[in-house]
């Protein structure tokens, strides 16, 4: 099977609560200009294209930055911190990925890359010894990703910012984001699920 043929990342996409936030109300035929998209981007031959993030140190100290201020209005949140202590741990680690794109929309941060081309399967064994030898660390520690994968995250962060969303807006999602009763081993699941209606609502 194909990369083409397979369905499950594009699932996994829409049954996060970013997504169906975002999507809601959404015309059909804007839908099928975006899946017409996607088929462009995962073609076998975007999955084989790799690439890496051009200036990383300037895109990592933007992405730390937002980091920091996403878990310093995490920790400002009077629900969050009336929480127990292993539901707020819970929550963070199931959410941080998501708040982090959301932040980096909202502190317009952007990145731009450069094409690294994937070796052959017959290459990487034939020259896999020799290169761990030779290979400086700092070459072993970027082994890039598929164009596709960061294509989709690039699109993403520009229909963010399409939707012009305010301050107050931002906030919400952040909320409804974050309280997810979805995870495992909750102690307060029913009172985290009706924070993240509230936030939704509002």
């Amino acid at each position: 099977m194909s990369c083409c043929e397979y369905t499950g990342s594009e699932d996994t996409a829409q049954s996060s609560i970013l997504y169906s936030i975002l999507n809601r109300g959404s015309a059909r035929p804007h839908r099928q200009l975006e899946t017409t998209a996607a088929h462009r981007l995962c073609s076998c031959a975007s999955k084989r294209k790799l690439v890496s993030i051009r200036a990383p140190q300037l895109v990592f100290k933007a992405a730390s930055e937002v980091l920091v201020k996403t878990f310093r209005f995490v920790k400002n949140v009077p629900c969050f911190r009336g929480l127990p202590a292993q539901d707020q741990l819970r929550l963070v680690r199931k959410s941080w990925a998501p708040l982090l794109v959301l932040g980096m929309v909202q502190d317009s941060v952007d990145f731009d890359t450069v094409e690294r081309q994937q070796p052959s399967l017959l290459h990487r064994i034939l020259t896999h010894s020799r290169e761990r030898q030779q290979r400086a660390p700092a070459e072993t520690q970027d082994p890039g990703v598929p164009v596709g994968d960061v294509e989709g995250i690039k699109m993403f962060l520009v229909k963010c910012r399409g939707l012009r969303i305010s301050v107050k807006e931002y906030a919400f999602l952040k909320g409804a984001i974050l309280f997810t009763p979805e995870v495992t081993e909750l102690e307060c699941r029913e009172y985290i699920r009706a924070l993240q209606r509230e936030a939704e609502r509002a």
